[in-house]
């Protein structure tokens, strides 16, 4: 799919948002609006088909459907679904346009584990409940805002061998280094919630584990407990925010056998304390 590109010399006009909940059995129907439509899946898969080709949208990822491209379900989702969604158009410009300002973002990608995206389609949803006509404009700003985010995420997403390991020398190590930490971070990603120590991952690669402890650090510039640490607390807000469980849950389900230590890493990393982000930005949505 291509990228997806409009100008920013006005903000967005937003017509409305939702979060459809489904708990088993989802299609959707065929159309084609005069509208785009943003799609965030929290949880399940969707299967859409696009302009005639099929597209999966799993958990963490997003798709843009154009304005006036026929699109509709072609498989049925297997167990609960839910997604948030927005429908928006493009505001004729004024004055003098700027022609180096767009909203830019592929159409169908992954979002980063940063949580800003699906945060501000949370407070998109939660100022359209208490909608007034006089707060149109607000909404606009709000919708900008959301695409703003994803064109940002988006573009540090596709430079994130600089963004996540500034530090280290991945890209310059030799080849069989390079392929050994991304391993090494992709198995800490797959399996964080779950009871590992350094010791673990070195041997998971067959390294001695005081050699690839410091490989580790030399290469991206955090040890090894503090990228295992860094990847507990984003699925541990992943799971407060979407899934809505208690902050102890969210401590022992993402990996931390200690909720105090739990509670001390989280606010070294968010700047806030977990019942401070959870009360911030987990609300409860109805389907619009």
């Amino acid at each position: 799919m291509n990228d997806f590109e409009i100008r920013t010399n006005q903000p967005i006009k937003y017509q409305i948002c939702g979060n459809l909940r489904a708990s088993d059995g989802f299609l959707h129907y065929k159309r084609s609006m005069e509208l785009h439509v943003l799609i965030v899946v929290l949880k399940g898969t969707m299967y859409l088909r696009v302009g005639g080709e099929n597209v999966i949208v799993r958990s963490g990822q997003y798709i843009l459907l154009r304005a006036g491209e026929e699109h509709e379900g072609w498989k049925m989702s297997e167990g609960e679904l839910s997604y948030f969604w927005v429908h928006f158009s493009e505001q004729a410009a004024e004055g003098v346009e700027n022609p180096g300002n767009y909203y830019h973002f592929p159409m169908l990608g992954t979002l980063p584990a940063t949580q800003r995206v699906t945060t501000l389609f949370r407070q998109l949803l939660d100022l359209s409940r208490t909608w007034q006509e006089e707060q149109g404009q607000m909404l606009d700003y709000c919708c900008s805002t959301l695409l703003m985010e994803l064109t940002l995420e988006m573009s540090r997403e596709s430079h994130k061998g600089e963004a996540i390991e500034p530090v280290g020398q991945i890209e310059s190590a030799k080849p069989q280094v390079q392929q050994a930490i991304r391993e090494a971070m992709d198995y800490i990603t797959m399996n964080c919630h779950k009871q590992m120590d350094p010791a673990m991952v070195a041997q998971h690669l067959h390294y001695n584990p005081d050699y690839f402890a410091s490989l580790f650090r030399k290469q991206t510039g955090m040890t090894i407990t503090q990228y295992l640490n860094k990847m507990r607390i984003e699925l541990a807000k992943r799971l407060m925010v979407n899934e809505n469980v208690s902050i102890k849950e969210a401590a022992y389900s993402s990996g931390f056998q200690d909720e105090k230590y739990f509670m001390r890493i989280f606010k070294r990393h968010e700047g806030m304390t977990p019942l401070a982000y959870k009360t911030a930005f987990q609300k409860s949505f109805i389907n619009h």
